[in-house]
């Protein structure tokens, strides 16, 4: 028996053979999720909170990274693969923004900053291309991690061993 086009429609999807997927999978674009706008106040917030984090990245930079993380976790968007590449356009427009100021002043070190450029790079495309693969779960923890031993480094480096005490004791 035959069916026309609008018969066949009320068919149910039938899997290819050997692929799994259905008739309407084929050639049907995906359903699009789509989420609610945040209030205004969780807007300007957001724009504060992240604009405080951009000033201290330009400035400092040490662990802007991770801030930037936080700040977006704060926010609400807690999916770390889709976290990551926001946090790495804020903090690259942030640095360029810092390295053209330094650049213009005449205050760049060329025989330490080539060196840096190339490490930050090369860390940058590795780290992405690796994370990736890695579970969600592992990513936060190392960052997490490695976010207390970098404060735990500059800690240690800066009151070193010495217990310093309150009072004049």
């Amino acid at each position: 028996m035959a069916y026309s086009d609008s018969q066949s429609a009320h068919i149910a999807p039938v899997a290819k053979p050997g692929t799994g997927r259905s008739r309407q999978s084929l050639g049907a674009p995906a359903p699009i999720e789509t989420t609610s706008v945040p209030p205004v106040s969780l807007q300007i917030g957001a724009s504060a909170l992240l604009f405080g984090v951009a000033i201290y990245g330009g400035y400092f930079g040490a662990g802007i990274g991770i801030l930037v993380i936080a700040a977006f976790d704060l926010i609400g968007l807690t999916d770390i693969h889709s976290v990551l590449p926001l946090k790495n356009a804020l903090c690259g427009s942030l640095r360029a923004v810092a390295v053209t100021v330094f650049l213009l002043e005449g205050k760049v070190n060329w025989k330490y900053g080539t060196v840096m450029a190339a490490g930050a790079l090369l860390g940058g495309y590795l780290g992405g291309s690796v994370v990736r693969f890695v579970n969600r779960t592992v990513v936060r923890l190392g960052i997490v991690t490695l976010g207390i031993a970098i404060a735990a480094y500059y800690f240690w480096r800066i009151y070193g061993g010495d217990i310093h005490l309150l009072r004049g004791d």
